[in-house]
């Protein structure tokens, strides 16, 4: 066993050989994870789900403690069209790996085979947020987007997501959205001008709209400067950045004017309600 275990883990082995050897490691060692995972994939790849899928489950039963066997079990439960069984797939792996990029995406097609567009558009961006490589979760989000009407947020999307994740994370695919959203309003409402025989001024409180997009260049500059001087690792970056970024947007919204009244009290009540309690003084 041990001469075929070298074999397929150096790479020598592909097609059938390679599922005779896995078929044996499996055969001597059930509880062998890895193997069953891999056998579960070499079966996939040839067109097998139905024998692919009760070797991820010997895997999962293993204990191996990889999405991957989640990943191949989902995929084999949503060609035969159990849909549910493959969100619980894909949750089980999220849960292992939280965060994996991978997983995410694969999230994102079953909401949208299912068509909730919305939570598929989200479940995408999130993927490219922690891998920009992800080409076809790209593909898919803009896919998605033209599925649910937004086709001017589709080209936006394509062409500014990539580049700005790649070099600003977070705040880059925010910015991406944000601009990719305008296009798109800017599209609508010339539209919708034309069809009200309007003047596009008129039309909106183009004032507003402007120190809007201000606070977002303000809060998306300052978070990225920071992330620039941040020597901390991914996770704790990006819950400052992050954190910075919605601070800044509020506190550029206050000094420019764009917050109503009721917003402003509803934010004072807030922080006096915060401070109250980090002083432990309690109503």
């Amino acid at each position: 066993m041990a001469a075929r275990i070298a074999q397929v883990t150096s790479g020598e082995l592909w097609g059938p050989s390679l599922l005779a050897a896995l078929e044996g490691i499996v055969r001597d060692d059930p509880r062998n994870g890895q193997a069953q995972m891999r056998l579960g994939y070499a079966r996939l790849q040839s067109g097998d789900c139905a024998r692919a899928e009760p070797a991820f489950h010997a895997a999962a039963a293993a204990g191996l403690p990889s999405a991957d066997v989640y990943l191949g079990l989902a995929t084999c439960l949503g060609q035969r069209n159990d849909l549910d069984g493959a969100e619980r797939a894909l949750a089980e792996g999220l849960r292992i790996e939280p965060g994996n990029p991978a997983v995410i995406a694969n999230i994102g097609l079953l909401q949208a085979s299912k068509g909730d567009f919305s939570s598929a558009i989200k479940s995408f961006t999130k993927a490219l947020e922690t891998d920009p490589g992800l080409h076809e979760a790209r593909f898919r989000l803009a896919v998605t987007y033209a599925k649910a009407g937004r086709m001017a947020d589709s080209a936006a999307t394509v062409v500014l997501i990539g580049p700005m994740v790649a070099h600003f994370g977070l705040v880059g695919a925010m910015v991406a959205t944000v601009v990719a959203a305008a296009i798109a309003k800017v599209l609508g409402l010339s539209r919708i001008a034309t069809l009200m025989r309007l003047e596009l001024p008129r039309l909106l409180p183009w004032g507003d709209l402007a120190r809007i997009l201000a606070a977002t260049a303000i809060a998306a500059a300052v978070a990225f400067a920071l992330r620039m001087e941040l020597d901390a690792g991914p996770l704790i970056s990006l819950a400052v950045t992050g954190a910075t970024y919605g601070v800044t947007y509020v506190g550029a919204l206050w000094l420019l004017g764009a917050l109503s009244e009721p917003e402003r009290m509803a934010i004072k009540a807030r922080l006096a309600r915060h401070a109250l309690a980090m002083s432990g003084i309690r109503r």
